[in-house]
């Protein structure tokens, strides 16, 4: 069933300030992402996919208005199609069907997962001004992208509902980088993110930040309109897999601006 729960102020002031040239990165961590983090504890969500081995990943596309809705009627019509496309996904099924083990409530955590995906994607479509975007779920095992990096996209957003959260340099340490590219090329402009990507992993330096368990980070990249060389600069945490790490992910793009989307399960070869 589609959310009707009202955003909280924190979410709204997030998704309009991607809108100021200004931002390069915007966070919402406030009472309802610790109440959606509470709901998945509850649900012993965090011990069933402890259980499951491997990796899973599901990839979709789904459906939101990226106009405001005329009335409440249509409004409803939109978040319905947009609740199906995110049920459509199976996410139960590719959470919890190699699980060893199932808490009562697990499903009902799986269920506010999808609450929250539908929300994030109607506030996406409405940012970005796309008609859908590309949903992709990830229970991980191993680290992605270890070095920082930039997004060759306009708008991409990502919630690590469990485990270690994205990393994102400061908007100050993100610009020192883009400066060195602009100025001396794209090879300095590497050097530039290893160095101070260093100093921002050591202590005291406060260049970084890590995303918290169910805080939403937009970050805005390459292809944003005006954003070019200021896109926010980030990067995978370091998970060891061998030692049981793992963490469960959320991220959003644009269609046309990812690959091509088959709804469905994955082994992550792809």
């Amino acid at each position: 069933a589609p959310s009707t729960s009202t955003p909280s102020p924190a979410w709204t002031q997030a998704w309009r300030s991607v809108q100021d040239p200004s931002t390069r990165v915007a966070y919402v961590d406030d009472a309802s992402r610790a109440a959606l983090l509470a709901a998945l504890d509850a649900g012993g969500l965090a011990e069933a996919l402890e259980t499951v081995d491997g990796e899973v990943h599901v990839r979709g596309e789904v459906r939101g208005s990226f106009f405001e809705a005329r009335d409440e009627e249509e409004e409803t019509a939109w978040a319905e199609v947009t609740a199906a496309d995110v049920s459509a996904l199976g996410l139960a099924r590719a959470l919890l069907g190699g699980a060893q083990v199932e808490p009562a409530g697990a499903r009902d955590a799986v269920a506010a997962l999808e609450r929250d995906i539908c929300a994030v994607v109607s506030a996406f479509c409405a940012a970005t001004g796309s008609a859908s975007a590309v949903v992709a779920v990830s229970l991980l095992r191993r680290t992605l992208c270890s070095k920082y990096h930039v997004d060759h996209v306009p708008l991409r957003v990502m919630c690590t509902y469990l485990g270690a959260g994205t990393e994102v340099l400061s908007e100050r340490a993100s610009l020192a980088i883009s400066l060195a590219s602009d100025r001396a090329g794209r090879g300095i402009g590497d050097v530039a993110k290893a160095i101070v990507g260093s100093a921002a992993d050591a202590p005291g330096f406060n260049l970084k930040r890590r995303s918290r368990e169910c805080e939403l980070v937009l970050l805005k990249g390459e292809k944003w309109p005006g954003n070019a060389g200021r896109a926010i600069v980030h990067r995978s945490p370091i998970i060891d897999g061998c030692c049981g790490e793992w963490r469960l992910c959320l991220k959003v793009d644009a269609p046309e601006h990812v690959n091509a989307v088959v709804v469905g399960m994955s082994d992550g070869s792809k």
